[in-house]
């Protein structure tokens, strides 16, 4: 029994760990505009030369949009939430690590572009070159949509011969089945999170009675208050013993929903902070 609970504490651990890290949800692998700053077309047009970059070049650029860092990661800095959203995400092949994150935070007034760690440092020169003489001038008109799709391009244009001379390698075992790993990881914590209620519960009930100490605990649970978009819920428990009166009833919130967005599918690339920002 205490070795049952200490495997749930440390899956416990971990659950809280995934969720400490807030970050927005991929929508497509190329362009996720979560601030609605990108109209339609412009979009499109960003998503054909991003599918194209992958398929041409194999390196993987993300374009993200956010209203705000606050929404999601409190008065961590620029720097610091780009790089934790491109690991977060993984953007690039594993081997060569050359993903790409062109980020704007329209109320912060702020955008980066991240890069992987495979780029050299004169990389963070060119792409402060792209962001003050390219994306800021029409970000500072209002203009979002041109000045992403400008940033993109020529993003592209300054990073075209960072890996001619290294050819995607050939995956690992791991590398090559990341993904599959990833999920079942995935779908363990899921399944920990869905039955875990249960899984405790049962060994609330395997437990003496605090007043009588008999084995005859039994526990239920119920929801006075459901969590829905805007509000939390409210969670009851009630624990009683048949053998005797005992009786504890306890209250937790229940964290509100979410909006359900897509996934993205990345290469498992990290950056260790190179890349550049700007404001506007």
């Amino acid at each position: 029994m205490r070795f049952l609970q200490i495997v749930f504490i440390v899956l416990l651990l971990i659950v809280n760990a995934v969720h400490a890290q807030d970050f927005p949800a991929p929508r497509t692998p190329f362009v996720s505009d979560h601030a609605d700053l990108i109209d339609t077309e412009t979009e499109a047009r960003i998503s054909t030369e991003l599918r194209r970059l992958r398929q041409e070049r194999g390196t993987e650029m993300a374009v993200v949009t956010i209203e705000s860092r606050a929404r999601y990661a409190g008065n961590t800095s620029l720097e610091a939430f780009a790089t934790g959203l491109f690991n977060d995400w993984a953007i690039g092949n594993a081997a060569r690590n050359d993903g790409i994150l062109f980020l704007v935070s329209r109320d912060d007034q702020e955008t980066r572009v991240e890069l992987g760690a495979g780029y050299a440092p004169v990389y963070d020169d060119r792409m402060k070159t792209v962001i003050d003489h390219t994306i800021i001038p029409h970000f500072r008109s209002g203009d979002f949509s041109a000045g992403i799709e400008a940033g993109v391009l020529e993003i592209i244009k300054r990073t075209d011969s960072a890996f001619v001379d290294q050819p995607i390698k050939n995956q690992s075992w791991f590398s090559a089945n990341k993904g599959l790993l990833v999920f079942g990881l995935a779908a363990v914590l899921i399944g920990f999170l869905v039955f875990r209620n249960r899984l405790l519960d049962a060994m609330q009930s395997r437990r003496r009675c605090p007043t009588c100490g008999q084995r005859t605990l039994s526990v239920k649970r119920s929801s006075p208050k459901e969590p829905d978009l805007e509000v939390d819920g409210i969670e009851e428990r009630i624990v009683w013993c048949s053998n005797c009166d005992f009786r504890q009833q306890t209250r937790r919130s229940l964290p509100r929903k979410r909006l359900s967005t897509g996934t993205g599918s990345f290469g498992g690339g990290r950056s260790g902070g190179g890349g550049a920002s700007g404001r506007w």
